[in-house]
């Protein structure tokens, strides 16, 4: 979906996942046993940058917090700079192919970058990295750490790489205890 992002300067590609994971979530809150002001979004790798973006987008109807776990779609120019930028590297070929247009593409993903959403994720929210993530690098969920306005959480799990984690389970459920 990051190269179609690029090259469709944000018509298509994720701002179609994205509206579509909303759509779903509204739908979730309308059913019956759903309590509309006690909900939060949470989710590993793309998953993550979903709940953030969800929780971002969302945040009017009363998102109470987001958890995240080896975050996806976050700081895009930075993940792009590290050595072995993993699945961020999808976006350089379609970048590369811009010219002159690059800069609109650069704004298209910012929609899709949970860093420009930081400003809005007031609700606490907590996140998780691997050390060893080569894919969605520590360095990134740490930049967006340091961004958020509120009620905050960052673990770096030692030795960990790009994978679902039990500890991020257990991170999750004390942190929705606490605040959901």
């Amino acid at each position: 979906m990051l190269p179609d992002t690029v090259r469709s300067l944000g018509k298509a590609g994720y701002v179609d996942w994205l509206a579509q994971a909303a759509a779903s979530a509204l739908w979730a809150l309308g059913q019956q046993g759903v309590a509309p002001d006690r909900f939060a979004f949470f989710g590993s790798s793309q998953g993550g940058g979903t709940a953030l973006l969800l929780a971002s987008i969302m945040r009017e109807r009363g998102v109470r917090a987001a958890a995240a776990d080896v975050t996806f779609l976050t700081n895009f120019p930075l993940a792009l700079a590290t050595v072995e930028p993993g699945a961020y590297g999808l976006m350089f070929e379609p970048l590369g192919q811009m010219g002159d247009r690059a800069g609109e593409a650069w704004r298209a993903l910012g929609f899709v970058d949970t860093t420009s959403h930081a400003h809005r994720l007031t609700m606490p929210v907590l996140l998780t990295a691997g050390g060893d993530d080569h894919v969605c690098p520590a360095n990134t969920i740490q930049s967006l750490f340091e961004k958020l306005p509120g009620t905050r959480s960052y673990t770096e799990l030692r030795g960990q790489g790009h994978a679902y984690t039990q500890p991020f389970l257990h991170l999750a459920r004390a942190w929705f205890r606490l605040y959901v």
